[in-house]
């Protein structure tokens, strides 16, 4: 899987000294971190994944860690189901598919979507540097699992198509 911005580590080193900030160990794993989970990971699960090669990290060095490379465009957070705010790594234009049911987060282009015009009410709020489209319903799998089990059906995380 290939994304836009950082796609090695000696980019986002240049990009982070670039900024003006430091390049710290912390750092370098949050953001291998997510780029290796390819699933809109939660902040506690980046969090699990650093911890396996810095078992002393903290949740708020991975919590700011995360807002930081956000401001810089590196990913991008998405808020699912609930109140979740996962990060995507794939800073490439796509929307996504967002399960109301299991928070699922599917990943999907669409030229038609992607050539949309910015409408005037938007521009009217201010500067538009650009936008997704969130579709939301109920993904194949919960659909298939009501069939089977009931309203409620599984409950699992969101990954990528």
């Amino acid at each position: 899987m290939t994304h836009s911005g950082c796609d090695s580590t000696a980019d986002l080193m240049n990009t982070l000294a670039a900024a003006g900030f430091k390049v710290t160990q912390q750092r370098l794993e949050v953001f291998r971190a997510i780029r290796g989970l390819h699933d809109h990971p939660t902040v506690l699960e980046v969090f699990e994944k650093v911890r396996e090669s810095l078992p002393t990290v903290s949740m708020d060095t991975v919590y700011r860690t995360l807002w930081t490379l956000s401001g810089m465009g590196l990913v991008n957070p998405v808020t699912t189901h609930g109140d979740a705010v996962r990060f995507d790594a794939d800073i490439r234009p796509h929307h996504h598919f967002i399960c109301t049911r299991c928070g699922l987060t599917l990943d999907f282009r669409n030229s038609g979507l992607d050539s949309l015009e910015i409408p005037v009410e938007a521009r009217a709020l201010g500067a538009v540097d650009g936008y997704r489209v969130e579709v939301r319903g109920i993904c194949n799998d919960c659909v298939n699992s009501e069939h089977q089990t009931g309203p409620e059906g599984p409950k699992k995380g969101a990954r990528n198509v």
